[in-house]
């Protein structure tokens, strides 16, 4: 499990990009996001060697 937060202090926060390493794996079986608000956002079956933009769905 991977974590970014924001908010922490004045003018602080994490990295918003987050790299995981698969090994010999060719797809990710699933993301998913627990936003702020409580909504869970599940992305599935993705292939490896990408950049993903998730953003939350308003």
């Amino acid at each position: 499990m991977k974590e970014v937060t924001c908010g922490g202090s004045y003018a602080s926060g994490s990295e918003r990009a987050l790299l995981f390493g698969l090994g010999t794996h060719s797809k990710v079986q699933t993301i998913e996001v627990n936003w702020q608000g409580g909504h869970i956002q599940k992305l599935k079956n993705l292939s490896a060697n990408q950049v993903i933009r998730i953003e939350e769905n308003r």
